[in-house]
């Protein structure tokens, strides 16, 4: 996420801390990027930036959100979480992973965890009958 800011603007210098904060809670699963408008604005023109504050978010170099003014923490969270892999979600994709490899064991087991560890998720119980099925084990699914 890249901060677009001026320190000649009060909500701008609100806002810094929060961010640094929000950026070391994600635990490196997030960069924070603190762009000076007077030191920088050919670059914030470049990103369509016409305010301050200005966060962009960024995922594999291309802008997928942006937040303008300073918001609340809860929709700097909002926005992370949309972006950024649970572990939960990694074990499902893990999973899915193992089962187009065709260890269905494998797949099933971690499914199950992963269904353990989510148990509001409903894509998952869903991927773990399908792979059920497949292997004709209906009243298992």
């Amino acid at each position: 996420m890249v901060h677009f800011w001026t320190p000649k603007a009060g909500p701008c210098l609100l806002l810094n801390p929060h961010l640094i904060k929000l950026a070391a809670e994600y635990g490196g699963k997030c960069l924070l990027v603190l762009a000076n408008t007077d030191e920088l604005g050919q670059i914030a023109h470049q990103f369509g930036v016409t305010s301050v504050p200005t966060v962009k978010f960024f995922r594999h170099g291309k802008v997928v959100h942006t937040i303008h003014g300073a918001e609340p923490d809860t929709a700097f969270h909002k926005v992370l979480q949309r972006f950024i892999a649970r572990g939960v979600d990694i074990a499902h994709v893990r999973a899915l992973e193992s089962q187009r490899r065709g260890d269905s064991q494998a797949a099933r087991m971690q499914l199950v965890e992963a269904a353990l560890a989510d148990p509001d998720n409903p894509h998952i119980p869903a991927d773990l009958a399908k792979l059920l099925i497949a292997g004709s084990e209906y009243r298992a699914a």
